[in-house]
């Protein structure tokens, strides 16, 4: 088949990108795919990113570009036999034999018109990413939508001997909902950990791997100022290569996005599911998530991790496995047997029954 893909936000080079560009791994082989993106570069840089393999991928002209009109979209669309969208909340209007729709968060208050009623007719399937995304996306579409849980790299842990180090780690890319906060909520993070290191002077390390743009940068300084005389390294966009060796050193993994969020009004500010929670669980690090969105899905409570809605809770969870080797070498090895339900080679074999 010839495919085509289509994410607006390529050049971001976060999950949903990840998520997307290794749909184009995992079909590569067996079919044409373009890319709608026209600068070529961006297949180098998300090999370097992700580690993918993305040699017989190819980019084309951005039909989705806001210089394309809708007639030529729409008549250069039809070439396509499937054509996979990611949504930034919007729904195309294609002539492409097959038109899979992805959405990546809640979408909430949106008003069915003929016109979104006539595009929804033309979508062939609808796939999130997790249960939470897909009660938020049924529910607002009026359209049975189904789950392809995002994919991590876990088969890089398997037989993993590294040595591990006191170190908790944090991944994320830096997300601003404001000039106060951000998505991953690594502001509120840092005092955390103070509070930690304050109470028990526990000879542990805080690792925040942290991916950003130029315009993000400040905010990036001003959490490396916050940290000033705390045990705390930051690894700024560093490359997949590097990011393995963290998750390996790392016995803790801590992911706190929509602590503080009134999630009713602002679902999409939860954890949509959660990539990195489950490469921590893959290479070992024990997660204590926030208790909200698709870590809920991921994290099996006590067994294979930790749950929280109060940061005295999240402090309190750390120190005990910080207390406790012989539990946090349990709950471990549960991690690392419970990631292999999210593999990439899971992700691909779903993937080939949704568009057979």
């Amino acid at each position: 088949m010839k495919i085509g893909l289509f994410d607006p936000y390529l050049d971001a080079l976060g999950g949903g990108e990840r998520y997307m560009l290794t749909i184009a791994q995992c079909l590569r082989g067996d079919h044409q795919i373009d890319l709608f993106w026209k600068d070529s570069s961006i297949l180098n840089k998300a090999e370097e990113r992700f580690g993918l393999k993305l040699e017989d991928v190819f980019t084309v002209d951005n039909i989705f570009s806001p210089d394309i009109t809708f007639l030529q979209r729409f008549h250069k669309s039809k070439e396509y036999d499937l054509i996979i969208f990611l949504s930034d909340g919007s729904i195309p209007l294609l002539s492409s034999r097959k038109l899979f729709v992805h959405f990546q968060f809640p979408v909430k208050n949106v008003k069915i018109n003929p016109l979104l009623s006539l595009k929804l007719s033309r979508v062939d399937k609808i796939i999130c990413n997790s249960q939470y995304t897909k009660s938020y996306i049924d529910s607002t579409f009026k359209k049975k939508s189904e789950i392809l849980y995002p994919p991590a790299n876990t088969e890089i842990f398997a037989n993993n001997k590294a040595s591990k180090k006191n170190i908790i780690l944090s991944v994320g890319r830096i997300n601003l909902l404001s000039k106060e906060t951000d998505f991953k909520k690594f502001k509120v993070m840092i005092p955390a950990f103070q509070k930690l290191y304050n109470q028990n002077k526990v000879n542990w390390r805080l690792a925040l791997a942290l991916s950003f743009s130029d315009k993000e940068k400040s905010y990036v300084d001003f959490l490396e100022k916050k940290a000033q005389g705390l045990p705390v390294d930051f690894y700024k966009n560093i490359p997949f290569e590097r990011l393995i060796s963290l998750y390996k050193s790392a016995k803790i993994y801590w992911h706190i996005a929509g602590f503080g969020e009134d999630l009713k009004i602002f679902p999409e500010r939860a954890e949509h599911f959660g990539i990195s929670t489950v490469e921590a669980q893959g290479a070992g690090a024990v997660p204590i998530a926030f208790d909200a969105g698709g870590q809920k899905e991921i994290i099996h409570e006590k067994i294979d991790g930790f749950l929280f809605k109060d940061m005295n809770i999240l402090i309190d969870q750390t120190q005990k496995l910080i207390n406790n080797p012989p539990l946090l070498e349990k709950v471990s090895q549960k991690s690392i047997q419970n990631a292999s339900r999210f593999s990439q080679q899971e992700f691909c074999r779903n993937l080939n029954k949704l568009i057979l």
